[in-house]
């Protein structure tokens, strides 16, 4: 009963092999079916999604972590704006600095000038 050329012997090792196979690709992707059902679980978890169904969905999966990306983006322009906002803020206290520096020396030089018109005016002594 050889139909194929082969020795029946071999053809049933050759069978229990690929049976081997499909069995040990059967129980991968079982595990990555529970993998990626965690992540799913996961994924909705940190989006914030109460599910209520027993079974988690990629699609929702999905969908969520599309959300999380747009949440994403928009925090990195706010913070983006916040760090703009923070220079100028820098800088305008760097420039009232500066201006009350330049104010007081202003203030001080003007004080030094008029001083000595002070002493130069008359005093009381010289009405009586």
């Amino acid at each position: 009963m050889v139909s194929d050329g082969k020795d029946p012997h071999e053809q049933i090792e050759e069978e229990e092999l690929l049976r081997k196979k499909l069995e040990e690709s059967e129980q991968d992707r079982s595990k990555l079916a529970e993998n990626l059902s965690s992540l799913c679980t996961s994924v909705l978890k940190v989006a914030g999604v109460r599910n209520h169904e027993s079974e988690t969905s990629l699609l929702k999966a999905m969908e969520a972590l599309n959300q999380l990306q747009s949440c994403i983006s928009s925090l990195e322009s706010e913070v983006e704006d916040l760090r703009i906002k923070c220079k100028l803020l820098r800088e305008k206290a760097r420039l009232n600095s500066l201006r009350s520096d330049s104010s007081s020396m202003s203030s001080g030089a003007n004080e030094s000038s008029r001083s000595p018109s002070v002493c130069r005016s008359p005093s009381i002594s010289s009405f009586r």
